[in-house]
């Protein structure tokens, strides 16, 4: 009797065993395998690509008021100089009175007295040098600002009024770029920007949008009349030796940004009948509906400005997903 006791025990064990085996087999084939996004906080913004030319925003064009003759130039182009540095040797054009009762120094001081002339390419004022007057009359331009020496000329004979000599600050360093028309009401001066360029290939610079041009123009291509654009300044942060005026660049305009941004891609937010946007989360094994706002659109994501919070796993595969249903995640990205 106890052995027969003993066998129907065993049998009910194995029948129990084998009950319990079939529901777990069930629940996993009405559970939905899904892929799960972790939130995470990110940095998005908008920008505005666009390519420029570097160029000197400060040039100092060093000359003479009354026409002379070049004895000798102390410089050229591509020289570096400092405030002070001897430029070039003038004299009087042949047949000047320099006497008849004026004073001589003060007459010859009045011929040479240097200038900084003005241009559309903003060159900017800085005061003259001038040498004292030479026993043999002879005058002395000196450079009135270290930089580098852009341009010499006068050769011969120095027209009044004319640049002689023009010096560039290093420093002034900036990008002229040209914006389609298109994109200028999203500019504002102050903007920060990322450069690049292929003839500094290992570096890139922090700029800022320092002037936008008033007026647009019609570019030029090899097929004839481009694009109506307009200029804009992109001031240079801390710009170095790799950088050259006449390099081409590339800019990156931010023109705006949010910090703390979680982006899912756009097949995981769903619209209901009422077109209300929603995602589903992963939580405690179910599919859990978060009504959502969507805010910054990227390529291959937008963002969750509204709903969601950072940490919470949203349902990368929501199609055909219930709300509440039972699900298994089987991978997790984040």
């Amino acid at each position: 009797m106890r052995g027969k006791i003993g066998m129907a025990c065993c049998v009910g064990a194995t029948v129990l065993a084998c009950a319990g085996f079939g529901i777990a087999g069930n629940l996993r084939e009405n559970t939905a395998a899904v892929k799960t996004l972790t939130l995470v906080p990110n940095t998005v913004s908008n920008h505005v690509l666009c390519r420029g030319k570097l160029e000197y925003g400060v040039e100092y064009a060093v000359g003479v008021d009354r026409t002379a003759r070049v004895i000798g130039s102390g410089v050229e182009e591509g020289d570096i100089v400092a405030c002070g540095d001897a430029l070039m040797t003038l004299e009087p054009e042949e047949g000047l009175e320099l006497g008849g009762g004026f004073d001589v120094q003060g007459e010859i001081l009045s011929v040479f007295s240097s200038f900084v002339g003005s241009s559309p390419s903003e060159k900017a004022s800085a005061e003259p040098c001038i040498a004292a007057l030479e026993d043999d009359g002879r005058q002395t331009l000196y450079s009135p600002a270290e930089g580098i020496v852009t341009k010499v000329s006068g050769n011969g004979v120095a027209a009044a009024e004319s640049a002689l000599v023009t010096i560039a600050d290093p420093a002034s360093l900036r990008i002229c770029a040209a914006i389609p028309e298109a994109y200028v009401q999203d500019l504002a001066v102050g903007m920060p920007c990322t450069i690049t360029g292929d003839a500094f290939r290992d570096r890139s610079y922090s700029g800022t949008v320092e002037k936008i041009m008033a007026f647009a123009y019609q570019s030029t291509s090899l097929t004839g009349a481009g694009d109506t654009v307009v200029d804009v300044l992109v001031s240079i942060d801390e710009p170095d030796e790799a950088l050259r005026a006449g390099y081409n660049a590339q800019i990156e305009i931010r023109t705006d940004w949010k910090e703390n941004a979680l982006l899912v891609p756009y097949e995981a937010v769903m619209q209901d009948e009422t077109n209300t946007e929603y995602v589903l989360v992963a939580e405690n094994g179910c599919a859990v509906r978060r009504n959502v706002r969507t805010g910054y659109e990227l390529d291959d994501a937008v963002e969750l400005a509204e709903g969601c919070r950072a940490g919470e796993r949203v349902i990368l595969n929501p199609e055909g997903i219930r709300e509440n249903a039972r699900i298994r995640e089987e991978k997790t990205a984040e």
